[in-house]
């Protein structure tokens, strides 16, 4: 028998293609440390139909395309604690900023409710059953 928790992921189960299908213009996604791969890549092979999407960048382990130099209007880039050798010309060439966020102090404006807080719309985790 299921239990509560077990239903609840079940329910919620989807293709990478569904949940980048779920992202929508100017979203703000954010990819934790070394995140998933599939939702990015397919998220990127959604690029001609979305614009403005903020994608938040901890560590990337991988590029879906949006750092190889292919500038594309529907992603604005953004690494917060790692560049690494995948993200570094991008960041270089000014097209994936650089701003440091110490993981302690994340969501310090969250807490404290300030203006400058940024949402996160959606959040590409990893997690298996």
């Amino acid at each position: 028998m299921s239990t509560p928790w077990q239903a609840y992921y079940r329910e919620r189960l989807s293709s990478a293609n569904e949940a980048a299908a779920k992202i929508r213009d100017g979203a703000r996604v954010n990819v934790p440390l070394f995140g998933a791969v599939t939702v990015p890549s397919a998220l990127w092979a959604r690029r001609d139909s979305l614009r403005g999407v903020q994608i938040c960048m901890s560590a990337p382990a991988s590029d879906p395309g949006w750092f190889r130099g292919e500038r594309s209007d529907a992603f604005d880039l953004e690494l917060e604690i790692f560049i690494g050798d995948i993200a570094r010309e991008a960041h270089y060439e000014g097209r994936a900023p650089y701003l440091p966020n110490l993981m302690s102090y994340r969501f310090k404006p969250h807490d404290e409710a300030r203006d400058e807080a940024l949402a996160t719309d959606v959040a590409i985790v990893l997690c298996s059953p």
